[in-house]
């Protein structure tokens, strides 16, 4: 029985291959997003749990407050993890982490720039970063020792075993191997190449074992791990004076943001979660959904059209005995049937998109074949789409009445028409929706990219600023500016575009504030191309100068300075004075506003060295030129540049790639709905073929034609927009409070939606109706 019902459905399927090759690659075009968009929101929420302690791990933060508001910052004090592990039994381990900077590694005659961090201890206790050499337990134990990727061991010791081995690190420090660490999981939060223990900073500086009693200097980020059964809730109540208890200066409360949430939720306003990577994880499930949807109206629509050629099937069946039950689990089978063709198909797909969808994606994924769960979860949706999908057309064709429906008789009315106008609508309704959503989000991301950023990008690098260069400075921008090729060189603590530094600071005797920190050299403001608003920046002419810092106007506004110049600000146990005021630099996130910031005159601690070429050079002889005095002077550093315009961009990377997943599947939301719409349009041509021909013989022209079979459309569309026009906003609005640099909706965007979604409709349309009003009326009604 089952084999002959199999048999009939194929029959019936083959028999109209258009409408199966509409239904079939509607639904598998639909499946097939809904299963990359599963496979990536499980990428996103699976962040992290490779971890065993994942629930237990939090990162420390600091709240304070600023015009009235709550400021949460994620860099903490150098002694917080070892006062906290000390002062607290429930904190089970802790570690300082750097934030990651590449660095020199040099072996025999390799010599490679790596991402660095250094850690304590506790480190790879904490985390199950798995080793693959070494024992995480001692492997950070001698305070000269390294952990490297195996990407890492590889390049700088090919197949050889590489523990024991010596790794110099940026020329400064002989290190010995002690662990290899396993491929990391491409969804960790924290990425490195390699790991060394935080106490050979102090061997190698001595500047950093004054830091041991220094609460104000915000210069690591602390990690704890809770033991079983504690909550961070009792942690933080215990946890949030402590550094006020050790330093009454310092006036901020600490906060724990729990590793669950270090991806999806990192978004802070007023001291609490606001939202993060998860409301574009919501919007993309949203967005599938839809395309889900829309192939699934379109399936009704199409099996509903065609109720008027199986009337006569509908009325035999019921004629020689079979029931309404029969008839819609018969109905339900052919929706089923097309279902699991189109999740078979859709499978196929996602094996040809996954390449250039992890491309776009910047992922990792992989389809889960050998998971049975993942199969089952996939087949049970197939089985409810296609109940979904079919169970409106079965109980419509199943209820034809037999005589009428054998009399040819059943005509499709206005009424019978309604539901299919209401879904065609819905669908068109969503299509806009997504339109909407896609220029809002694209013209927000513009938006933020073309913001002011205080600073001119363009022509600059940024390179690694050794020791070794750092003692031959004046020879190196000598040689540099007499190259023909810079116009201006400086050195900085961290890169343009990082925040490594906030510290509290004392001034106008005791008054304190929290500033990003910022330690430069001269020609800080020529290099970067920063505008003075007012006093001057560092100069050689001026010997007190060793002593200046420059404050951006955001800090002039958060210190309440009417006459900033000449103030005197405590920093690092050393009194600056101001000698200038400078436009605000954005070098955090530009969807916030910028923090408050002092570039305080420095040149023992600067890391990077920042070059700016002259307008017009030959970027590349530039580089060619600077590389050739560079390994000169320090023949021991490769020049490894980047330029500090694409390392902004990066930070737009991820709601880019967002960006263009949506657009992706709004497209595809578009084409399917146009693939039903087709359907639909040759149906009704087909339908109202007399019709058609006897206005032609009364004279009806094409124009006219057509415009009689694509008013509805027009009138649908029209009502689309009016629906979701207000419903767009609403969740546009809401989406868009989450950043403080943001656009305001323009009005003309819902009139353009509704005009595009208007002209795909007609142009979809258009085709049938044209072909059907070009018809010969002789042949169209030669026949009864």
């Amino acid at each position: 029985m089952f084999a002959n019902s199999l048999k009939i459905a194929f029959r019936s399927l083959w028999k109209n291959k258009g409408y199966t090759f509409l239904n079939t690659a509607g639904l598998a075009l639909g499946m097939a997003c809904s299963i990359l968009a599963a496979l990536w929101t499980y990428d996103e929420l699976t962040y992290d749990q490779f971890h065993e302690n994942y629930k237990t791990i939090y990162q420390v933060g600091r709240n304070s407050e600023r015009d009235g508001t709550i400021v949460t910052n994620k860099n903490t004090p150098y002694p917080l993890a070892e006062g906290l592990k000390q002062t607290y039994p429930d904190i089970a381990r802790a570690s300082r982490v750097t934030h990651p900077a590449e660095r020199l590694l040099a072996a025999a005659d390799k010599k490679i720039y790596q991402d660095v961090l250094l850690v304590d201890p506790d480190f790879l206790k904490m985390f199950t970063f798995s080793l693959s050499q070494g024992t995480p337990a001692t492997a950070l134990s001698d305070p000269r020792s390294i952990v490297l990727s195996q990407k890492t061991a590889t390049s700088l010791f090919g197949e050889e075993n590489p523990l024991g081995k010596i790794v110099s690190f940026n020329n400064l420090i002989d290190v010995k191997v002690t662990g290899v660490l396993a491929d990391m999981p491409a969804n960790s939060t924290l990425k490195f190449d390699c790991v060394l223990p935080y106490s050979l900073y102090p061997i190698m500086d001595d500047f950093y074992k004054t830091l041991d009693d220094n609460w104000g200097n915000n210069v690591v980020r602390t990690f704890i791990e809770l033991k079983p059964k504690v909550t961070a809730e009792r942690v933080v109540a215990k946890i949030a004076p402590f550094l006020t208890a050790n330093d009454e200066t310092v006036k901020q409360t600490l906060m724990l943001h729990a590793m669950p949430d270090w991806r999806l939720r990192d978004k802070f306003e007023n001291g609490k979660i606001t939202g993060g990577m998860i409301d574009y994880v919501r919007i993309f499930l949203w967005v599938a959904g839809f395309v889900l949807l829309i192939a699934c109206i379109n399936f009704m629509n199409l099996s509903t059209a065609r109720s008027e050629k199986r009337a006569r099937e509908v009325g035999v069946r019921k004629a020689v005995g079979s029931s309404r039950g029969r008839l819609v689990a018969r109905f339900l089978g052919e929706s089923n049937l097309l279902a699991f063709l189109g999740f078979a198909l859709a499978v196929l797909l996602v094996v040809l998109l996954l390449p250039w969808f992890n491309q776009l994606t910047d992922k990792e994924i992989s389809l889960p074949y050998t998971q049975p769960v993942a199969w089952l979860i996939g087949l049970g949706i197939t089985l409810l789409t296609g109940m979904a999908a079919g169970l409106y057309p079965a109980l419509y064709l199943s209820s034809f009445q037999p005589v009428r429906a054998l009399k040819n008789v059943i005509q499709i009315g206005k009424s019978a028409g309604v539901p299919r106008k209401v879904m065609v609508g819905l669908q068109f309704t969503i299509s806009i929706l997504l339109i909407i959503s896609v220029l809002v989000i694209g013209r927000q991301l513009r938006y933020t990219k073309d913001r002011t950023v205080g600073y001119d990008r363009s022509n600059l690098i940024m390179a690694e600023f050794p020791d070794q260069l750092r003692q031959k400075e004046e020879v190196l921008r000598n040689e540099l500016l007499n190259s023909g090729f810079v116009s201006s060189v400086t050195g900085t603590l961290a890169p343009m575009t990082e925040i490594w530094n906030t510290n509290g600071v004392r001034y106008d005797g005791d008054k304190n504030t929290t500033l990003v920190t910022v330690s430069s050299d001269y020609d800080y403001v020529e290099t970067f191309g920063i505008k003075l608003k007012s006093g001057r920046s560092f100069s050689r002419d001026f010997a007190t100068d060793s002593s200046a810092v420059l404050l951006n106007e955001s800090a002039v506004k958060a210190m309440n300075l009417s006459e900033p110049l000449g103030v005197n600000i405590e920093h690092w146990g050393k009194t600056y004075h101001v000698i200038g005021v400078i436009d605000d630099v954005l070098m955090d996130s530009p969807y916030e506003n910028v923090r408050p910031t002092g570039v305080f005159f420095d040149q023992k601690h600067l890391y990077t060295l920042n070059i700016r070429f002259r307008e017009g050079v030959n970027t590349r002889e530039a580089l060619a030129g600077t590389k050739a005095i560079y390994e000169k002077l320090a023949p021991a550093y490769p020049f490894a540049h980047k330029f500090v315009d694409e390392e902004y961009d990066r930070k737009f990377a991820s709601e880019e790639r967002i960006g263009n997943l949506i657009n992706a599947f709004a497209l595809l939301t578009i084409f399917i709905s146009c693939l039903g719409l087709f359907g639909l349009a040759a149906y009704t041509a087909e339908r109202r073929t007399k019709e058609i021909g006897v206005r032609k013989v009364l004279g009806a022209d094409v124009s006219s034609i057509v415009l009689m079979l694509s008013k509805e459309y027009v009138y649908l569309i029209g009502i689309a927009s009016l629906l979701a026009a207000p419903v767009a906003w609403y969740f546009l609005h809401d989406w868009l409070q989450n950043y403080a640099y943001r656009i305001e909706i323009p009005w003309w965007i819902f009139i353009l939606s509704g005009v595009l979604a208007l002209a795909v409709a007609l142009l979809t349309v258009s085709f049938q109706s044209v072909r059907a009003a070009l018809m010969n009326p002789v042949k169209s009604l030669r026949s009864e």
